[in-house]
């Protein structure tokens, strides 16, 4: 361990490519997990204590925000200032940043702990012992995302990806086990035993113990830095939720369940998207710090984008052929969600072209712009929703109306990004061309994979049958940007590679230094 008190370079042994590898693959196991637990806790709670539960976990997900952006200035300071080889001033930051977000998130605990307390027996026992339980778990909780943020500032990527599996099984095997046996309460414990089982793994095998530091000037820089990112994360989240809210006030809860079918698949394609921007987030102020040439910004933003166009497309056809017999087979009260599903699943693929060059905007201080974007579009997305809705009776309405808004918000913050390294508008052009003439390839290829399945195997879509000779037309077409993806991207072969955060540091030194 470091004597700053930090996880230390001792743990920058992943880079950038395997750093993605491993934060997604760990991120689909957990949601997966997560979503087979959430189906067996929901059976064996019934609907009223399932909507406990429900209510807990969004308790917990609302309080996470007690930072006030604390937390994100902490994420986007401590790489620029290791970038300018500042240790002593990464530490303060790092030091004040969990000092000041453990505190705002004890007072925001004391309160939720108070309201159970004083509400009586008006809200009954088991809700009020939920409520207890959030204020409990939401300190263990913070705690753990400091960890993770520090870590992933350090690239300690193998940390998070097993942390992140063992956190998922405990959830499985806690939740599941204890809410078999005592209910709705051994739900609550199962939650909070997690939390706490896996914040005592991470500080374990970080390093790191909490330094207690509250400066002045480092708050309000961290407060200036981070209280913007918390308004694009909240605007980002309203853009993705928006057709939810138009469903919900037009057919009610009955129809957002229905529903949620495709928001549950789209969720686990939005965990490739997410962890390209977590790994890439760190790297982007580091190299702002290191005052990096335009050239080396260009690789960490372009590179990105075009392997996002090529796989996260791939994923949604992949979705799109398996979802009816995966639905009719083990969900048969969810096949209305089917259709807008199908739509739904484009809308992450597309989206997540913009979220290299969304995290590229935020390191420049240029983040106010994507929240422009953002904020633009949601109106869209509910009116367009809406209109779609009564016009076609139906759930897929809202579906589409979510995957023009998200589509065209990532087109633009990609496009303004481009702006950064000073790409004229036919380097622009081309590589928004390159990298939309791989999704569009990706797109056909599953309309015409659809036609060869429904000449070979007539009938409805979601016999297996049909499926898999789906499946297998749509790998043959979708090969080609694959291989593309391969041999000119290199994607194995960052994926696979242990040591590109050194390479990183020795890219963006100036000539003189390289050789000490």
């Amino acid at each position: 361990m470091a004597d700053s008190g930090s996880p230390g370079n001792k743990h920058r042994t992943w880079g950038v490519g395997a750093g993605i590898a491993m934060v997604s693959g760990s991120s689909y196991v957990s949601m997966l997990l997560g979503m087979f637990r959430g189906l067996l806790v929901a059976r064996v709670l019934g609907p009223t204590y399932q909507g406990v539960l429900s209510a807990v976990n969004l308790v917990l997900q609302y309080a996470g925000h007690a930072h006030v952006g604390l937390l994100h200035g902490m994420n986007k300071r401590m790489p620029y200032l290791l970038g300018q080889r500042d240790q002593a001033g990464a530490d303060e930051c790092r030091d004040v940043g969990v000092t000041g977000t453990l505190l705002l998130s004890s007072l925001c605990a004391a309160a939720v702990c108070a309201f159970a307390l004083a509400v009586g027996d008006r809200l009954g026992l088991d809700t009020r012992l939920g409520l207890l339980t959030a204020s409990g778990t939401l300190l263990l909780a913070e705690l753990i995302v400091l960890y993770q943020s520090l870590l992933r500032t350090y690239g300690a990527y193998h940390i998070i990806g097993v942390v992140t599996l063992i956190s998922a099984v405990l959830n499985f095997v806690l939740m599941v086990g204890l809410a078999r046996v005592f209910s709705i309460r051994g739900a609550l414990l199962g939650l909070f035993l997690r939390h706490l089982l896996t914040m005592l793994v991470i500080v374990q095998w970080s390093g790191y113990r909490v330094r207690w530091s509250l400066k002045g000037a480092r708050l309000r820089e961290l407060l200036a830095a981070g209280f913007p990112i918390l308004v694009l994360v909240f605007s980002d989240h309203l853009l993705r939720t928006a057709d939810r809210l138009v469903i919900l006030k037009l057919l009610h809860a009955p129809g957002l369940g229905v529903y949620t079918i495709g928001t549950v698949i789209a969720g686990l394609m939005y965990a490739l998207p997410r962890a390209v921007g977590y790994v890439l987030f760190p790297r982007y102020m580091e190299l702002r710090g290191r005052e990096a040439s335009v050239e080396q910004t260009r690789r960490q933003l372009v590179t990105p984008v075009l392997a996002l166009a090529c796989l996260a497309p791939f994923l949604a056809g992949v979705a799109n052929i398996a979802l009816p017999w995966v639905v009719h087979t083990f969900l048969e009260k969810y096949v209305a969600g089917v259709r807008p599903a199908q739509w739904l699943v484009w809308a992450p693929a597309l989206q997540s072209l913009g979220i290299p060059g969304s995290q590229a905007m935020v390191a420049a201080d240029l983040q106010w712009r994507v929240v422009a974007v953002n904020g633009a579009w949601i109106p869209v997305v509910a009116l367009l929703g809406l209109w779609l809705s009564l016009r076609w009776n139906g759930l897929v309405g809202p579906a589409v109306a979510a995957l023009v808004g998200q589509a065209w918000s990532g087109a633009i913050v990609l496009t303004m990004s481009l702006g950064l390294i000073r790409q004229g508008p036919r380097e622009t052009a081309g590589t928004l061309g390159r990298a939309y003439a791989l999704a569009g390839y990706m797109a056909a290829a599953l309309f015409v994979a659809r036609l060869v399945g429904n000449w070979l195997v007539p009938g409805v879509d979601w016999r297996l049958s049909w499926c898999a000779v789906t499946l297998l037309v749509y790998g043959v077409l979708a090969a080609p940007p694959l291989w593309y993806a391969e041999r000119r991207l290199k994607i194995r072969r960052r994926l696979l590679s242990r040591g590109p955060a050194e390479r990183l540091s020795a890219e963006v030194e100036p000539p003189e230094d390289s050789s000490s």
